[in-house]
């Protein structure tokens, strides 16, 4: 692995309450790459065993909603979807429901529709705790999973209850 490529995927851990301060950590920001299709677990996929990372985004469990959602998307792409394929859908989804909320596509309209949107956790595809947005236009429900690459996949691995695994701590390093 050439220092380029290791400066992408190595941290130095700064937080004061680390086991051990300073210590390398896998800290990857290629999920996009690594779970499109675009080659990086080629390259990456065994080096990075065990790697952390975040997303609003869980294929789910076999039958679920998000799981279904997946596979309509993997049947025109010819790949799953991932935290950002994930949370562009959503946003079209929440527009689309402030559209219909608005019976307008005036600009005005749709931002005041848009202002009172207070959807729940079960209306959603994501694992955010719902979209309520406040005044600066910040959803307040937003929430994230910690995921961790086993195998070929990122799976959620905490809160506990959308862990579709155990955490493998700690990190057994680049191999």
């Amino acid at each position: 692995m050439n220092d380029a490529v290791k400066e992408r995927f190595f941290a130095k851990t700064k937080l004061a309450d680390s086991p051990r301060p300073g210590m390398t950590t896998p800290c990857l920001e290629w999920q996009a790459c690594c779970t499109r299709g675009y080659g990086a677990f080629s390259f990456s996929g065994k080096l990075a065993q065990g790697a952390f990372n975040r997303s609003a985004w869980s294929v789910g469990p076999k039958d679920s909603v998000s799981w279904r959602i997946n596979e309509m998307y993997k049947a025109k792409t010819g790949q799953d979807m991932d935290d950002t394929s994930g949370r562009d859908m959503q946003a079209f989804f929440v527009l689309a429901d402030a559209i219909n909320r608005a019976g307008s596509t005036k600009p005005d309209a749709v931002q005041a529709a848009l202002q009172k949107t207070d959807l729940k956790a079960d209306q959603l595809m994501m694992g955010y705790q719902g979209v309520k947005f406040d005044a600066t236009g910040q959803n307040t429900l937003a929430s994230a999973y910690m995921i961790q690459l086993i195998g070929d996949h990122y799976i959620p691995v905490y809160p506990e209850s959308a862990a579709q695994a155990k955490p493998v701590v700690p990190f057994k390093g680049w191999k």
